[in-house]
C-alpha cells in the first residue's frame, strides 16, 4: 500500500530529507578508484530522489523508502563505497520514532590501542544517539558528526582485521573468538555441516563455541582455524 504520511509528519519528513542529503555529500565528496566513484554518485542520486520526495506534499511513505533501500542495495554491491549499511536505518529513523538506533557490531581487537580506540568510538556514538536535541534543532551537523564517527569506525575496523590475518596472532585471535563450553580451551577444529569439535572431544555445532559478536560464518576466526600455522 503506498501509505501516504500525514501533514503533520513535516518535521519528520524534513529530517528524514536532511539526513538524506547529507548522506549524498558524503558520497559525491569520497575518494574512490572510478568503478566505486560511479556506484557513489549512483547511491548519492537516490539519496537525493528520496529527500525530494520528503519536501514534496503529500509524501508517500513507499516513495521515500524506494529509493533508500535502492541506494542501500548499490552500496552493498559496493562495499569500497565504505558506507555502513546502518546510514539508512539513520536516515529512515525519524519514521520510526521508536526504532533504537544501531551500533557497529564490536570487533573484539587484539591490540589494546585498538580496544582503546573502539570505546571512544562507541563512547561518542552513543552520546550522539543520547542527545536528541541536536537531532532534532542541528539535523545536519548532528548526523555530519554520526557518519564521521561511523567512517572513523570503519577505518578501525579496517586495521582491526589487517592485525587479524597476521600469522602470529592466528592462536590469539582463535582465542578472542572462540572456546569450547566443556573445558573452556581454544584448541578446535572445524569439520563438515558447520560442526566444531574440541580437543577434549567436546562436540557442537560451531556457534556453541562462539565467545565474539562476529556475523556467523564470517568470523575471522574460522579463517585463522583454516589458516596453515
Amino acid at each position: 500500500m503506498n501509505t501516504l504520511l500525514a501533514p503533520s509528519d513535516h518535521v519528520r519528513l524534513a529530517a528524514v530529507a536532511t539526513r538524506a542529503r547529507v548522506a549524498a555529500n558524503v558520497c559525491r565528496n569520497r575518494f574512490a578508484a572510478p568503478g566505486t566513484i560511479r556506484a557513489l554518485r549512483f547511491i548519492a542520486a537516490h539519496l537525493d530522489t528520496a529527500a525530494d520526495v520528503c519536501d514534496g506534499r503529500p509524501a508517500s511513505l513507499t516513495n521515500v523508502v524506494r529509493p533508500v533501500a535502492d541506494a542501500q542495495q548499490l552500496m552493498s554491491m559496493h562495499p569500497d563505497a565504505r558506507l555502513p549499511g546502518s546510514v539508512f536505518t539513520y536516515i529512515m529513523a525519524p519514521l520510526a520514532p521508536a526504532s533504537t538506533l544501531p551500533l557497529p557490531v564490536p570487533l573484539t581487537p587484539l591490540q589494546p590501542r585498538h580496544a582503546s580506540q573502539e570505546k571512544a568510538l562507541r563512547d561518542d556514538l552513543l552520546a550522539l544517539h543520547a542527545d536528541t536535541r541536536a537531532a532534532d534543532e542541528d539535523t545536519e551537523g548532528w548526523f555530519t558528526s554520526v557518519l564521521t564517527v561511523l567512517a572513523r569506525w570503519t577505518r578501525l575496523a579496517g586495521e582491526v582485521d589487517v592485525e587479524n590475518r597476521r600469522p602470529c596472532n592466528r592462536q590469539a585471535l582463535i582465542a578472542t573468538h572462540i572456546g569450547c563450553p566443556e573445558c573452556s580451551g581454544h584448541d578446535i577444529s572445524l569439520h563438515v555441516n558447520n560442526w566444531a569439535i574440541c580437543s577434549c572431544g567436546y562436540g557442537d555445532t560451531w556457534a556453541a563455541f562462539r565467545a565474539c559478536y562476529c556475523f556467523g560464518l564470517d568470523c575471522p576466526a574460522i579463517r585463522a582455524l583454516n589458516s596453515t600455522t
